[in-house]
């Protein structure tokens, strides 16, 4: 059992700096309804755009894995990527496009949000979703602080491996937001604390 759990450790920890590095085999079809404001950025520069506002915490004791948490700041410019990646794929029209568009800037000016990443031998710690783990998320930013909330993206999410290049099949993946402007953190320092049931995790921004 210990040699299983060593193995997906390497492979998450290979798979955290490989994935990002390596180039991607496909690319996003382009859909013709769309002007040239909607075309997306290669998909290498995507993949670093993720990695340079991605965190990650490694934690354990002996040879058992505490947990592997990784964060990624989801910032306006990653969530536009996200939108013009959508378009294509999913072939919108203009109109539905713009739709889309809108709606991504009103909840810019709503919330800051966080895709999370969670690994633990221990298997009860990952699903955040349970009360009895207790988890919680605080933001805080020039001496205030904001409380947190978590939403489980199903694992067969078909976008998961393509937004997020460092999800894995053996954790559990998370949007954690926050009730305060995203637009308005462009240039602030913040500093993101998840509470769990083995101790607290903190993540510089």
């Amino acid at each position: 059992m210990v040699h299983i759990y060593t193995m997906i450790q390497v492979f998450i920890i290979l798979s955290s700096f490989f994935i990002f590095s390596c180039s991607h085999s496909s690319h996003t079809a382009l859909n013709s309804d769309l002007d040239s404001a909607w075309k997306p950025q290669s998909y290498s520069d995507y993949k670093e755009l993720i990695h340079n506002n991605t965190k990650r915490q490694h934690e354990y004791f002996e040879l058992e894995n505490i947990h592997i948490i990784q964060s990624t700041r989801l910032t306006p410019e990653i969530q536009m990527e996200q939108l013009k990646q959508n378009a294509h794929h999913q072939m919108w029209t203009r109109e539905e496009a713009q739709t889309q568009k809108a709606q991504l800037e009103s909840e810019l000016n709503s919330k800051t949000v966080f895709f999370i990443s969670v690994f633990s031998d221990i298997k009860k710690l990952k699903h955040v979703e349970l009360k009895e783990n207790a988890w919680a998320a605080r933001l805080q930013i020039s001496g205030q602080s904001y409380n947190g909330t978590f939403k489980r993206i199903p694992q067969k999410d078909p976008h998961l491996k393509r937004q997020y290049p460092h999800a894995n099949p053996w954790s559990k993946a998370y949007l954690l937001s926050f009730p305060i402007s995203s637009q308005n953190l462009i240039n602030e320092k913040i500093k993101l604390i998840l509470s769990h049931p083995q101790g607290s995790s903190s993540f510089q921004y």
